[in-house]
């Protein structure tokens, strides 16, 4: 029988009951421990303070956190105070992924999800409830891809990118770094300039993204 692996979760938000329970349903893991990461610092979970971690402790890792740009922070956080550290991707064994699909370091995959042949996800990305990512499309780091959302085949979608619960993306388009998608949009051209953008067809609202998002 093989010995599970002790991975650590960084982040203990609302998000993190979604990776606790794809990390618990997955026989390869068992939880050694979890941080919050509360204005900038991390805090162990008294639960699990038996379980000690240093600077030069070996374990696997994954962040907890929806939020993009918090994720960055946390995750440059983590690089710098726990040196031998290995981020690992969780995927969801209720999920569906092709063989020559490729998952970067730190991601997500959520219970439901199809992710097809040719498709690549980056470092420290969330594809979350029920999405779909069609073929040989490309997916940045550090980008959320909210639940029942559609992404079509060949689209481009890059670093710190929010899609929104929902939404659909039509084949072939590029999305740029920093940008947010609202809720049920249809994502019918290329999106450019950074922002907030929604509607259905999807256009530009304005160069300053929510707090929300």
């Amino acid at each position: 029988m093989n010995k599970k692996k002790r991975i650590v979760i960084f982040g203990n938000g609302n998000h993190s009951k979604i990776v606790k329970q794809e990390v618990l349903k997955n026989k390869d893991f068992e939880i050694y421990a979890v941080y919050d990461f509360i204005q900038g610092k991390l805090k162990k979970l008294s639960k699990y303070k038996k379980n000690k971690i240093n600077q030069n402790s070996k374990f696997y890792a994954i962040t907890a956190t929806g939020d993009n740009k918090e994720r960055v922070k946390l995750v440059n956080l983590v690089n710098k105070k726990f040196k031998n550290k290995i981020w690992t991707s969780v995927i969801s064994k209720n999920s569906i992924i092709n063989k020559n699909v490729k998952i970067g370091k730190g991601s997500l995959v959520v219970s439901g999800s199809v992710i097809n042949t040719g498709a690549i996800i980056g470092s420290h990305s969330i594809i979350n409830t029920f999405c779909s990512i069609d073929h040989d499309t490309k997916i940045g780091n550090f980008s959320t891809i909210s639940p029942g959302s559609i992404v079509a085949g060949k689209v481009l979608i890059k670093n710190l990118v929010f899609i929104g619960i929902g939404s659909v993306v039509k084949e072939k388009i590029t999305i740029n770094k920093n940008i947010a998608i609202g809720a049920n949009s249809y994502v019918n051209k290329n999106c450019v300039d950074e922002g907030l953008y929604f509607g259905s067809p999807v256009r530009f609202i304005k160069s300053q993204i929510p707090n929300i998002f």
